[in-house]
């Protein structure tokens, strides 16, 4: 406030002074505030017994823990990762949305080894 231009050309009261900021996009992220979200990609083997993952974060890498029967489309949240809020009240939070791949080509010795899982009831609703 008050660093603007003056509001006359003799010297009135100094105007406000806008700043516009854009920032470019991060094709790591999308943006949702000061909140990040990204996907990762699981095979089903790691949805199904879990692991650990390292995920970019925008300072480092971390390494986050995909838990045992993790589902499609299921959120992870690792707080204070995602961008500084405005005012310098913290940080957003960084959500990883957890897709799985389900292959589209087999090899032999991999469908046999579906169709012992699925002899073998592991296949629930």
């Amino acid at each position: 406030a008050g660093r603007g231009m003056p509001s006359s050309e003799a010297g009135g009261q100094a105007g406000d002074l806008y700043v516009v900021v854009h920032s470019a996009p991060d094709p790591r992220f999308e943006r949702a505030g000061a909140d990040l979200w990204r996907s990762e990609t699981l095979s089903i083997p790691e949805a199904v017994l879990g692991g650990s993952r390292e995920v970019p974060t925008l300072e480092k890498p971390a390494t986050v823990t995909i838990p045992p029967g993790s589902q499609p489309d299921s959120v992870l949240r690792l707080r204070g990762k995602g961008l500084p809020e405005f005012g310098g009240k913290g940080h957003g939070d960084l959500f990883l949305r957890l897709r799985v791949h389900v292959p589209e080509e087999l090899t032999l010795a991999e469908q046999e080894l579906y169709r012992k899982l699925l002899e073998m009831g592991t296949r629930r609703p």
